[in-house]
């Protein structure tokens, strides 16, 4: 069920079960009540809220939901402690950390606003998904958080490994391991953020970024199954020093992208070319090598 817009509206008595995205979504809706509803095992979120704070829980069956907390008591979330045992939501400033590795069918570890400037250390644990065609599952998941800085985690076989919602600003993502996932870091207009030192294997897309003003530095996005880095409608972003070998279709690729500095970047061995521009200019700073590159005429490949 989506409600875009909606006021003075009741939601009553309705059943809904694993539903690929979320049970039941508001966008700017407001003074709704919802009451007798069963919403479960939904991929992503059972009530998801955005721009949506004064509804009326009037009585719900639910597992997890989605920047509701204001008004909807009805989901019980998991709240992270300190020592992490099993999936969570993480709520508050401080420091977490993976005592064990993790298994989850939708999203484990959720990063809340509210949770700015913290620190989860996963201390080389896994967190392993239902599979990568779950694109709503993400295994760690960053929510309108900023400042937070996320290392050492092993995560695979989700949607998207680690993804960084629109909002998400300032954040580093370091020394991270994501395989198998649709992508491994995705970046969904967020801007402002640090990914270095992170490996990116047998994913769709290593690196996904939408945004601007990241930083991009250090990683190892090798044998993915489409590319290794894709900038997609970006401005602004610095990626140096990255390895973008043995990729099925690109090494690091521009679409529609502006602005990019790209400084001692390697990408030999890819399907397709080493470096793409679809409609993306740049700056090349030097000691770029590939072997062969399509349409990136201000790029020069040693």
């Amino acid at each position: 069920i989506y409600l875009d817009g909606i006021s003075a509206t009741g939601i009553t008595g309705n059943t809904l079960h694993s539903n690929g995205g979320n049970g039941i979504e508001m966008t700017s809706s407001g003074n709704n009540d919802f009451s007798g509803n069963t919403v479960t095992g939904s991929a992503s979120y059972d009530f998801a809220c955005l721009s949506s704070e004064t509804n009326n829980d009037l009585g719900n069956t639910c597992g997890t939901q989605h920047n509701c907390d204001a008004w909807f008591t009805s989901c019980g979330i998991t709240i992270c402690n300190s020592s992490i045992t099993d999936c969570c939501t993480i709520t508050s400033p401080g420091s977490y950390y993976l005592s064990n590795s993790l298994t989850s069918s939708s999203t484990c570890i959720l990063v809340r606003s509210g949770a700015n400037g913290s620190t989860l250390d996963c201390r080389g644990h896994s967190i392993r998904g239902p599979g990568s065609t779950s694109y709503e599952a993400y295994g760690i998941r960053l929510s309108g958080a900023s400042g937070v800085t996320v290392e050492n985690c092993n995560v695979t076989n989700f949607g998207k490994g680690i993804r960084l919602d629109s909002g998400a600003a300032g954040n580093l993502i370091t020394g991270n391991n994501a395989s198998s996932d649709t992508s491994g870091i995705e970046l969904m207009w967020s801007n402002g953020n640090t990914i270095s030192g992170n490996s990116v294997t047998a994913d769709i897309a290593g690196i996904w970024l939408g945004g601007n003003g990241n930083t991009v530095s250090g990683n190892n996005a090798t044998s993915d199954i489409s590319d290794g880095i894709l900038l997609y409608y970006s401005e602004e972003n610095r990626v140096s020093g990255n390895i973008a070998n043995s990729n099925s279709n690109y090494g690091i690729r521009m679409v529609s992208s502006r602005n990019t500095n790209l400084t001692s970047n390697t990408a030999t061995g890819n399907g397709n070319y080493d470096f793409y521009c679809d409609g993306s200019g740049g700056r090349d700073l030097g000691d770029n090598f590939c072997s062969n590159k399509d349409s990136c005429d201000w790029l020069t490949c040693h």
